[in-house]
């Protein structure tokens, strides 16, 4: 009789079903966390190193401008002479070039698949497609200082950048060794 009777008076929190029905719960819980995202594990993978490259790409880009200011000037106020400042530049116009070839096609510094390759995300519209999408007015391109912006996306406001930055290169390199980093 004590059998059936302690049972019996248990409250609900300390009874055996209540712990069945929590680990069911929590399995199924695990199962579905683990193949929910199995489905987006490319870019799962490749958010890090993405996210990475482009801060990489800021500092690289202020980098570029800094040495380029440094080398136009030369006003003898800057750490390194002529020379460093050319080296400085080309090295940071190299791993710009490359950080940005990483972000869009992908295959190296980490990213296995590049933005260019993704299906969502508004990236190859941003880069490529005409207009301003990073103006409030998207179709209002109009700039006094460079034609066909309107024409053309981000992607050719970068290429102007490491076209402006190896003339800068050719013009004040006292070496004049100058590759081409790019073919735009």
């Amino acid at each position: 009789a004590l059998r059936e009777l302690v049972p019996s008076r248990n409250a609900w929190y300390s009874q055996t079903r209540t712990y069945v029905v929590a680990f069911v719960v929590v399995v199924s819980c695990c199962i579905c966390s683990m193949g929910v995202p199995g489905r987006r594990v490319s870019s799962i993978v490749n958010m890090a190193p993405s996210v990475n490259q482009a801060g990489r790409r800021r500092f690289l880009t202020r980098a570029c401008i800094h040495h380029s200011r440094e080398l136009v000037l030369a006003d003898g106020f800057s750490r390194l002479d002529a020379a460093g400042n050319a080296a400085a530049l080309r090295y940071y116009l190299q791993e710009l070039v490359a950080a940005d070839h990483a972000i869009r096609l992908g295959g190296s510094k980490g990213i296995f698949l590049g933005a260019d390759f993704r299906v969502k995300g508004g990236h190859n519209s941003a880069m490529y497609k005409a207009g301003c999408v990073w103006r409030e007015n998207a179709s209002d391109c109009s700039s006094v200082l460079m034609e066909g912006v309107a024409s053309n996306g981000i992607n050719f406001l970068f290429g102007t950048f490491v076209k402006a930055i190896e003339t800068v290169l050719l013009r004040y390199d006292p070496t004049n060794a100058v590759p081409d980093f790019m073919d735009l």
